[in-house]
């Protein structure tokens, strides 16, 4: 049972990196790019929390 969370958890971090790099990949054609740019001037902020809340918010 174990092995099966551990697995498990592997696969999901695989699907994050793998997301990462797709978004990170994306940024500079976004349109909303630049304020991702601003909100990085933030501290504790990085590029992909940036996306991330702006894409909640919306375009």
């Amino acid at each position: 049972m174990l092995q099966e969370y551990i697995h498990a958890v592997k696969l999901a971090s695989a699907r994050v990196d793998t997301m990462t790099t797709q978004m990170m990949e994306l940024l500079p054609q976004w349109s909303l790019a630049p304020v991702v740019d601003c909100l990085v001037a933030l501290r504790g902020v990085d590029k992909i929390s940036a996306m991330i809340l702006l894409a909640e918010l919306g375009d």
